[in-house]
Order: structure tokens, then sequence, then C-alpha cells
């Protein structure tokens, strides 16, 4: 019995793709390299730590105390609490391991979906290999690895995988079709972070459409609607239980975030310039190979997204291939709107997006769209690879053309970007820059335009059984130089605070003064390791999303009124990392004090517009009564207070919706405090009160997502009759 060869072959690319990334599981107690841009060792590390830590404790972990006045962990998202090919490793491993095993496992997920895609697509099983190995070794996917995007690097896995199911539908309708559609939906939104699950559904969504117009799935259109209607519903009732908390924390955020504005939509957008890093990306910098950035901060994940030089000419290639298929030009558009949108504003065509689109204004770091575009290009690298080794007469000339057309096309696109941008560059800067810093980098970008060149060019004459392992060999060594070299290892370097700090602070607070007290610097501390380890309460958070109205408001007073805010919220601490801890020679107020009657007017007054001498007549008041903290958990309070008192118990940690309170026994309401806190009214007489945070939409979304898998169970175990039994409608 032989053996075919191409049986084997995808499984031998695919170590090459993988490999590169066994140091995630080898690496032991390692962590990514921290860096100015990093949020592995200042965010996802230590939350995650502290998710495992609640877990231990019999508690699901809906809120965290230590960040910024308290916030509800689960509802932010950006630690995808429920994603389920994550959280279980939680209970196995410790967190560091834990997340390094479930990055690798994605990576073989990324290759195999992409594979599978790429198969789906009529690539040949070589092709398809060329493509999930450039997917897989992107730009994109090692950037964002490299500083600890985890929850994007998820989703990027799992982009490939929405995408086989769109276009089964498209091609073959059934119920099983729409159920494996809706579980990569469920799977994508769990994730963590929305922002790639929106460009997947909109890249997918323009596909079907396209499809419904002029494609495969024109002649079953109604079947085609329904099997997309009835999947999206679905995976959105399965990831209810991260939605619907999402959905009331942006409702009760107030409009304070600044999303939904083009500006906003266009931050840290990419320019005219940042084009010429799709061929050499070190071209402006790179720190995460210590290579200084020309123009800080400059957001090299951001912004870069290097396939490799032979990706862009097999690309080429493919378009001009001579093949009946309509597919790669569709995606070639696809591509070309995934650029628009990453430039922002550096276009005339983005502000017409934004109101065009819908959502698309949601999310700033448009570059984040450059994760379609690798996959989707890498798609066209293997069509164009099959298109060198296949035997068609009209490739060699339709070829040249098509390079000689797609070179004069770039050059006119990327010559009018860099106009655009040349105002703001100090090109004699960059000449000094990269005579001093880039002298190996466009060495190696030289060497590999000339390998990518001279492949193509005798790709068809190697004997074919070494045609995949020489195209495969040359995009490993291209991307393992730009790309895989970012990832990067080092001992947890997170800040600490030592033991006599964490005695100082005590029951109150600190915040990161290394920076100042803006809004922006507070909300991206570098100390959120060093107080969710010692379980110490700080002011600042690392979370890039939306946040409570209560945060967002002491966030915007400290730009005002910082020594107010500083003493409301409990906080008399400041702590520069490289100094010791500083105490403010104002007394701050405690965190939790009591407010009798005579003081009820300041209750309902900004900390904005209070003033010193408020806080004075406060702190003198509130050390006349003595309040009993009997319990104090991450979602439970229990205060004793003494007999004969009345007036209202404040609690300087962020209202939200989902506390409840009991004084004797008894519900009662929590009120806001100065616009941001949380208050009791309290009668007179001896008192037990009981804070406890029991969030209601948590537990509808949880029967929402039970429910939905229920169903998706049932249809998928579901066996029709044979007459009614799906038929595949593609000719």
């Amino acid at each position: 019995m032989t053996i075919d060869r191409r049986s084997y072959l995808p499984l031998i690319i695919g170590l090459f793709a993988v490999l590169p990334y066994s140091s995630l599981l080898l690496s032991g107690n390692m962590v990514l390299k921290d860096g100015v841009y990093s949020d592995y060792g200042s965010f996802q590390l230590p939350v995650r730590e502290f998710v495992s830590h609640e877990f231990v404790e019999g508690r699901f972990p809906h809120w965290i105390p230590w960040l910024g006045c308290g916030i509800p962990l689960h509802a932010t998202q950006q630690v995808g609490i429920c994603y389920p090919l994550l959280t279980p490793l939680l209970w196995l491993v410790n967190a560091n391991m834990a997340i390094k095993a479930s990055l690798f496992l994605h990576v073989v997920l990324c290759y195999w979906g992409q594979y599978r895609l790429g198969r789906q697509l009529k690539l040949s099983v070589t092709g398809a290999s060329i493509a999930a190995l450039i997917c897989t070794q992107s730009g994109f996917l090692c950037t964002h690895l490299a500083v600890g995007h985890v929850t994007l690097v998820l989703a990027y896995a799992l982009v490939p995988w929405l995408w086989c199911s769109v276009i089964q539908i498209c091609d073959t309708t059934s119920p099983r079709g729409a159920c494996r559609f809706a579980a990569n939906v469920a799977g994508l939104l769990l994730t963590g972070h929305p922002q790639l699950p929106y460009y997947a559904l909109l890249f997918g969504g323009i596909w079907a459409a396209a499809s419904l117009a002029v494609g495969a799935a024109k002649s079953h259109r109604l079947a085609v609607v329904s099997a997309f209607t009835t999947g999206l519903m679905l995976g959105i009732a399965i990831a209810a239980v991260q939605i619907v908390p999402t959905w009331e924390l942006f409702q009760e955020n107030g409009g304070q975030s600044t999303r939904g504005t083009a500006e906003y939509a266009s931050t840290y957008a990419l320019n005219g310039l940042d084009m010429y890093r799709l061929l050499i990306p070190s071209l402006f910098g790179n720190p995460m190979v210590d290579i200084p950035e020309l123009m800080a901060p400059d957001f090299y994940h951001e912004k870069v997204c290097y396939l490799g030089v032979i990706t862009w000419c097999l690309a080429i290639i493919a378009l001009f291939s001579g093949y009946s298929s309509r597919w790669p030009w569709g995606i070639a558009t696809l591509i070309g709107l995934g650029l628009v949108v990453a430039l922002g504003d550096s276009t005339p065509l983005f502000s017409w997006l934004c109101a065009s689109v819908p959502g698309l204004t949601l999310f700033r770091c448009p570059g984040r769209c450059l994760s379609m575009v690798s996959i989707l290009m890498a798609l066209l690298a293997g069509r164009g690879f099959d298109s060198l080794t296949q035997p068609n007469p009209l490739l060699s000339r339709r070829a040249e053309i098509g390079l000689a057309a797609a070179f004069v096309f770039l050059a006119l696109a990327v010559g009018y970007m860099a106009d655009q941008a040349v105002a703001e560059f100090d090109a004699a800067r960059w000449i000094e820059f990269a005579k001093a810093n880039l002298r190996w980098e466009f060495a190696a970008s030289a060497i590999a335009t000339l390998a990518a060149i001279i492949t193509c060019w005798l790709l068809p004459r190697f004997l074919s059984r070494f045609r995949p392992l020489i195209v495969a060999m040359i995009v490993v060594m291209d991307l393992g130089y730009f790309n895989l070299r970012c990832i990067q290892f080092e001992g947890d370097s997170s800040v600490q605070l030592t033991d006599a700090n964490v005695a100082a602070i005590g029951t109150q607070r600190f915040i990161d003064g290394d920076t100042g007290f803006s809004s922006q610097e507070v909300r991206y501390s570098r100390c959120v390791a060093a107080a969710v380890r010692t379980r110490t309460r700080m002011i600042g958070t690392n979370e890039g999303g939306v946040l409570p109205h209560g945060c967002e408001e002491v966030f915007a007073a400290l730009e005002t009124n910082p020594d107010v805010t500083l003493r409301m919220a409990a906080c008399r601490s400041v702590w520069k990392k490289n100094a010791p801890l500083q105490t403010s020679p104002n007394e701050a107020l405690p965190r939790i004090w009591f407010y009798p009657d005579s003081l009820q007017d300041y209750l309902d007054k900004s900390i904005k517009s209070l003033t010193a001498t408020n806080v004075d007549h406060m702190f003198t008041v509130a050390n006349e009564i003595r309040v009993e903290v009997v319990i104090e958990e991450s979602q439970r309070i229990v205060v004793q207070l003494p007999p004969d008192t009345s007036g209202t118990l404040v609690i300087a940690d962020t209202w939200y919706p989902g506390w409840k309170c009991r004084v004797n026994e008894k519900d009662s309401e929590i009120r806001q405090a100065f616009h941001c806190f949380r208050g009791v009214s309290i009668d007179a007489g001896t008192h037990l009160v009981e804070l406890r945070y029991e969030p209601k939409n948590f537990f509808n979304g949880l029967v929402i997502s039970v429910s939905g898998i229920g169903v998706l169970f049932s249809i998928s175990v579901w066996r029709p009759c044979r007459s009614r039994g799906s038929l595949p409608v593609r000719a």
C-alpha cells in the first residue's frame, strides 16, 4: 500500500507553523516580556490569578474591589471569565501556565481552522497548508501575543472557524450548519474582547451578502437567510451570560465614554507612512526587539501586520491566475476595505464608513482590522501557490500584466498616503535613525524580497515534492525574523508593594503617582499586579474598555479637583515604583464611615464641586462615630453601627447596580453618594448592615445561555426524515 504524501503534508507544515510557539509550554514560570505596551504582567496575569482564587473560595468573580474603587470584572469583558477554552484551565494549573497553554492551543486551532477554510474554498492540500502557515505566523498574532493581548489572540484564532461556517451555510444549508455558525459566534463573543468578533461578523456578513447576490447562495436565499438568522440569534443567546452584564455596564456608564465618534474610532490608526510597514515592519522602530521607536509612542503592535513579501507576490498572482472562481477578487475587495478601516481618518473614506457602518465607531485602534486582512491575504497566497504549481497556460501572461499593474497601483496608493503624512514626518531625523538602528532590518528585508521573487519565478520548475517545503521554509525564515522574534519571555518583574507599604495603606487606597493623576494616566496604571496580589485597594486600573459611571466620575474629578477627590476616595498614599511610599499631609476620609443627618446636603453633590473645607468638616464628623467592619470580602461587606445613630452609611466604593443591602435583616435601598459612591440610609438604633453583590443580569444571562445550549444540543442531535433532509445545492 502506498501513502499519498499529500496526506501528511499539512502535518509537516503545521509543525513548521506551531513549533515556534512551543516556548509557551516550555517556559515554565516565565512570563511574556513586560514593556510599555504590555498587558500580560500588568493586567491579564494578576487579574486571572484573582479569578482563580475566587473560584477556589467558592465565588464567581463578578466584582474585583482592588481596582478603580471597585469594578464589575465579569461585565467589563476584558478577562472573558466564561470562555470555555481558558477559564477551566485555571482549576488545573496556575494562572500563568493556564494562559500560556490556552494560547498554544489557540495557535493550533488557528492553523487548523485556516487550513479547513482554505480547503472549503477549493485550495489544494498544499495551498491550504501554506495559507494556514502564513495566518498562524502573521504579524498581527505575533505582536499582540508579544504584548499579552490574550483576548485578541484567542479571538483571532477562532475567526477562520467562523468563516468556515459562513461559507458552509452559503454552499449547503442545514440545521447543523446553523448550529456550527452559532457555536462559532458564541465562542468569539465569549473570548472577552468584542472588537475582533465585530470585524469577523462584519466581513463574514459582507461575504454572505455577496454570495446571496451573485454566488452559490442565490439559488436558495430564503434558506440561507434563515440559517444565518437562526445561528446568529442562537449564538448571541449562548453568549448571553457575557453579553447581558456587559450591556448593563454600557448603559450604566451614562455616555461618559467617548465611544461612538469618528475621532474615537480613529485613535491609534495607521497613517500613510505606516503602509510601508507591510513590507518592512521595523521601519520606524520595534521596542519588542529593542529597536527604539522613531516617534514614541508608536504603538507598533497596533500598526504592523507583516505577512512576508512572498505572501504579497503569491496573492497578486492569484488575482490574475486565469481561474474562473470569483472569490479571489471578492477577497481582494475585503482586503481593501480592511486597509481603509485600519488607516482611519488618513483616508477620506473613513468618515463615510463611520456614518454608513453601524458599530464601527465603538472601537478605537482600527489597525486591529488587519487581523481580517491577515487571514484573507493568506488565502490569496494559497491560491497563488496553486496557480504556480498547476498547469495553466493563461497564468504567465496574466501574471506579468497583473504584477505590473498591481505594483503601479500600490505605488500610487502608498505615495498618496505618504503625501498625506509627510507634514508630520522628519525625513532627516529618520535617516539618522535608520543609519543607527535599521541596517540589519534592511538587509533582512532585501534578502526576503529577493528570495520571494526568485521563488515565484522558479517554483514551476522545481520538482513538485519540494515546492511546498521550499515556500514553507522561506515563509518561516521571513516571518520568524520579523514576527516570531518579538515573542520573548522573562521572569515576572511586575512591581510589588512591600509589606511595609501594605501596612501603611491599610484599609484605605493608594494611587500610582509615577505618571500623574489625569484620567488617562490613572486608567492605565502599571500597578495592577501590586494591588491585586497584595489585596490592596487602588484607584487606578489597566482596563481599556467601558467602566462604571462611578469610576469615570472619580477619574474625571482627579483632573480638576485631585486633592479633594483623593481624600474622598479614601486615598492618602501615593506610590511611585522607584521611590518610597508618600503620604498626603491631609488625612483622607475612611473608606467606610457614617454620615449624620446634619450633613445630608453634601451627599447629592459631585466630588468635583466639593472644597477642602467641606472635606475637613466631613472628616471631623466621620471620626466622631465609630463604624465596625465585621466581614469584608470581595463581594460581601458586613458593618456594625453604634446605637442611636441616624444618617447615611457611606462606602467609598463604586456605586453599581447589583449591590443589595439588608439592614437588620430587612432590605434597604443603596443610593448614590457624591455621584459615584454607595450610601445606605440608617434610622436611629443599633444596626447590622450587610451589602452583597448579586448581579441579577448575570443570572438572567446565565438562564438564557443554558437555554441556548439546550436548543443547540437538541438541533445537533436531531435526525430528520430523509425526505426532509438537507440537500446540497451547490453545483
